[in-house]
């Protein structure tokens, strides 16, 4: 696939609907990667947006992937309402993604659940911008054609999580000393 070219786009909004929300993010040229991430929420420090940022393109770097990755921050409501919408799941959850790459690249939306993020992060001893970051490593997975379904694919997955994210410094997320309450990701 060749060198890849960054760019990061990355923008702190305050609370409204999403339709009002969505962030364009322009077509990356051939070879480039482009992330786009919007915190609908309001709630993240533009620093914890630019970390966020910042780290997304090292984990597109280190899997040699190209194209676009959009990721939106928001609330239990917002997730919720997805969840009911696109899995017929009313409850909350930590991550949704869409993929709609083809062979030209990556392309995909993401949306990472802030409350969700707050409630892990302290269970597990991090902050939220770390959780936050494992959500979007799992939608990239998912998008790479990782599934969670099976017992065996979700640990293999979460697995791959924690070896990307050590690879880029931050160090293992997922699988971190000490018991994890949640039984995986439903994305």
């Amino acid at each position: 696939m060749g060198t890849v070219d960054d760019s990061a786009t990355s923008r702190t909004t305050s609370p409204q609907p999403a339709d009002d929300a969505q962030a364009s993010a322009a077509t990356p040229s051939r070879g480039r990667v482009h992330i786009d991430l919007v915190d609908i929420t309001g709630r993240l420090a533009e620093s914890e947006i630019q970390w966020l940022a910042g780290r997304g393109l090292e984990v597109l770097k280190h899997l040699s992937l190209v194209g676009r990755l959009s990721v939106k921050i928001i609330n239990d409501q917002e997730m919720s309402e997805a969840h009911l919408e696109f899995l017929d799941d009313p409850s909350t959850t930590d991550v949704l993604t869409f993929d709609m790459s083809d062979e030209d690249g990556l392309d995909v939306d993401v949306m990472c659940c802030i409350d969700e993020a707050e409630r892990r992060a302290a269970e597990h001893g991090h902050d939220r911008a770390r959780e936050l970051l494992l959500y979007v490593v799992h939608g990239i997975l998912h998008a790479s054609g990782f599934d969670d379904i099976e017992e065996s694919d979700r640990l293999r997955m979460h697995a791959r999580e924690d070896e990307i994210l050590t690879a880029i410094g931050v160090g293992a997320t997922y699988d971190r000393p000490g018991p994890r309450a949640d039984g995986g990701c439903a994305s």
